[in-house]
């Protein structure tokens, strides 16, 4: 039965109730707070129709994921499979709020980043975000990865062979999460883009787990960003308030992360290829252009945007 999947054993039905009451009112609240906070605090930017509204906004999705991860330590404990997951994001969430607030606005892409630490030898704020991420993902898919194989075993070709599944799936973690991130903030150009392009990845999230009998696990890791992505949506698509770095790379990163933990090697190769070719493509032309031009993404792109007619 569903029931059985979605509350298994060592929960009861009140406290998954429990924690989807006390993550969604954290989500409504914080989604409802940051955008006047920010507003407040004079922290907006221009967006692309040069109207300033309030940027960070991925402040409010921080705050969900603490509340969420809050209520597990005390209510699950020691029996929560990654309590490093909040800490990793944290990491990434402060790196994204540091360009966001301070940021090179001068220096795009990760070709320009690259370039002014190459040629300038000058750490931007987008340099410094992509290595929080890096070193993020590199301490989380080592823990999903686990131990190295022992290297003592007689058995060479065995040994051999161990370390390259865990060599592989260590390079689709750290991938996954590394990409995930930033591809999300590829599509923050526009109203709404980012969110459904991470709404289309949680599906794949909760499609590719219920193949591996992972359902529970894949909601309870997402849950908090998609409570909070579903309660900043409307703000976000009508052009009131932008996600920013903080709350784009946040979103990927979980996302990212609940790719690698909880479906299978062939979803999780099918989603590397696909971020692959997506980063490669942003950085020789314009992804908005290229939306623009296919009548599929255009739809979905102006779908519940106010300027869909434009």
């Amino acid at each position: 039965m569903l029931s059985d999947v979605l509350v298994p054993d060592g929960w009861s039905s009140l406290m998954w109730l429990v924690l989807w009451g006390w993550t969604g009112a954290a989500a409504a609240v914080a989604a409802w707070a940051v955008p006047r906070f920010l507003a407040a605090h004079q922290l907006t930017a221009l967006n692309y129709r040069k109207q300033p509204i309030p940027l960070g906004s991925g402040l409010a999705v921080w705050i969900t994921v603490a509340a969420h991860s809050m209520f597990l330590s005390v209510a699950v404990g020691d029996e929560w499979m990654f309590p490093s997951l909040p800490v990793a994001a944290t990491v990434v969430f402060l790196a994204g709020w540091l360009d966001d607030t301070v940021g090179d606005v001068d220096v795009k892409g990760l070709r320009g980043h690259w370039q002014a630490l190459r040629y300038e030898a000058r750490l931007t704020t987008g340099t410094l975000k992509a290595l929080a991420a890096a070193g993020a993902a590199l301490w989380m898919s080592t823990l999903l990865a686990g131990a190295l194989p022992s290297m003592r075993s007689m058995d060479v070709l065995g040994t051999a062979a161990t370390t390259l599944i865990w060599l592989v799936r260590w390079c689709l973690a750290f991938l996954l999460m590394c990409l995930s991130a930033n591809a999300l903030n590829l599509l923050d150009l526009r109203p709404g883009r980012a969110l459904k392009g991470f709404f289309v990845m949680g599906g794949v999230v909760l499609l590719g787990s219920v193949w591996q009998d992972a359902l529970f696990e894949a909601l309870v890791c997402l849950l908090p960003v998609l409570l909070s992505a579903l309660c900043l949506f409307r703000q976000d698509i009508r052009a009131h308030s932008m996600l920013g770095d903080s709350g784009a790379n946040l979103l990927g990163f979980i996302t990212g992360f609940a790719v690698a933990a909880y479906t299978s090697w062939l979803v999780q190769i099918w989603v590397v290829t696909v971020l692959i070719v997506l980063h490669w493509a942003a950085e020789r032309i314009s992804l908005s252009e290229v939306i623009d031009r296919t009548g599929l993404l255009y739809w979905l792109d102006r779908l519940g945007r106010a300027d869909r007619q434009s």
